[in-house]
C-alpha cells in the first residue's frame, strides 16, 4: 500500500466531517507538510472507536530538540468548570510525538456529558534524554456536534518536565485577566533571560545579546525558502532573457519584469505614487523609532 494512499485513508478516518471550520483545522496542522499518524483506540478506555467524543489533533514542533520521550498527560476544562479525567497521548508500541509529527489521539465515553472546551492542561514526566518538548499546536474536534468549529491551541512553546501549563482557548487574554498568574510570571522571566539586551554601538537602540536557538528559522521553513529561490531565480533568468534587448524609458516598463512565480504587486502598484504610502511605508518600516519631527526643511 502506497503511503499516499495510506494517508488518505488516516485523513478519512480522523476527519469525516465536512464543516469549514474542521478543513481550516486540517489545514493549519498540516503546514510544512506534516503527515498525520495513525489513529488508535479512545484515550482512557478501550471502548470502540465509534464512541469517540473528541479528536485531538497535536503537531510537535520542527526545530532542533522539540520531540520527547516523555510521559506527556492532558486535560480538558470545559466553559462550566469541569475536568476531563487525565488523557495519556500515546499510541501503544510507536513512538509518538516526534519532531515535526502530527500525532491524533481519539477521546471516547468520558467527555459525553462535556462542555464547550476553555483549556488545556499539561504535564510531562520526566524520562530519558529528551524530556523537554515543544508543542507548536492543539485543535481539539468535538465529534458530538458536525457545526461545532474546532477548537485552536496556538501554544508555541516548550513543555518542560515535572511543571504543570494550562492554556486558554486561542492563548489570547490580556494579563489582569490570565489566571494563570504563577505561570505567567515564570514565562515571562525565562523570557528576560532568553532576550538578554545590550546596546552594540553609542546612540542606538538596545538590540538582543544573542538570537534564541527559537528565533532561527525552523528546517521546513528553511526548504521552503530554498525551493521558492531556485523558482525565482529561474524567473529571473526568463526575465532576463525577454529584457535583454529592450529599454527601460520609464517606470511603468518595469512592470513587464513581472511575470510567472514573480506576481506583480497589484495593490501596491497602484498607489506606489502617493506621498501618503511612501510616508506610512517609512514609518512601518524595520526601526521606525529613529524617527523624528522635522521641524524645518534640511538644506540637502
Amino acid at each position: 500500500m502506497s503511503s499516499l494512499l495510506i494517508r488518505r485513508l488516516n485523513l478519512r478516518a480522523a476527519f469525516t466531517s465536512s464543516s469549514r471550520g474542521q478543513r481550516a483545522c486540517v489545514g493549519e496542522l498540516f503546514k510544512g507538510g506534516t503527515r498525520p499518524r495513525s489513529i488508535s483506540k479512545g484515550m482512557g478506555n478501550h471502548h470502540s472507536a465509534t464512541l469517540t467524543t473528541h479528536v485531538l489533533q497535536v503537531k510537535t514542533g520542527d526545530r532542533k530538540g522539540a520531540g520527547t520521550d516523555a510521559n506527556v498527560t492532558v486535560i480538558l476544562h470545559d466553559d462550566h468548570g469541569k475536568k476531563s479525567s487525565p488523557l495519556k497521548l500515546d499510541h501503544p508500541l510507536r513512538d509518538d510525538l516526534e519532531r515535526g509529527s502530527l500525532d491524533v489521539f481519539p477521546v471516547a465515553e468520558p467527555l459525553k456529558e462535556f462542555g464547550k472546551i476553555q483549556k488545556i492542561e499539561f504535564t510531562m514526566e520526566k524520562f530519558g534524554l529528551a524530556s523537554d518538548w515543544y508543542v507548536e499546536s492543539v485543535c481539539i474536534e468535538d465529534k458530538r456536534q458536525e457545526s461545532i468549529i474546532p477548537y485552536m491551541f496556538p501554544i508555541h512553546r516548550w513543555i518542560r518536565p515535572s511543571r504543570r501549563y494550562v492554556f486558554d482557548h486561542l492563548d489570547c487574554k490580556l494579563p489582569q485577566d490570565d489566571q494563570e498568574i504563577d505561570q505567567r510570571k515564570e514565562e515571562l522571566t525565562e523570557k528576560r533571560k532568553i532576550y538578554e539586551l545590550e546596546q552594540k554601538a553609542p546612540g542606538l537602540p538596545a538590540q538582543v545579546k544573542q538570537i534564541p536557538d527559537d528565533e532561527m528559522f525552523s528546517d521546513d521553513y528553511k526548504w521552503d525558502i530554498v525551493k521558492r529561490k531556485m523558482a525565482l531565480i529561474a524567473q529571473t533568468k526568463l526575465t532576463h532573457l525577454a529584457t535583454l534587448f529592450e529599454h527601460w524609458d520609464s517606470y511603468d516598463d518595469l512592470i513587464a519584469v513581472y511575470g510567472g512565480d514573480l506576481e506583480a504587486p497589484e495593490e501596491q502598484l497602484k498607489y506606489w505614487r502617493d506621498d501618503e504610502w511612501f510616508g506610512a511605508q517609512r514609518l512601518a518600516s524595520c526601526n521606525p523609532t529613529l524617527i523624528s519631527l522635522c521641524t524645518a526643511i534640511p538644506q540637502k
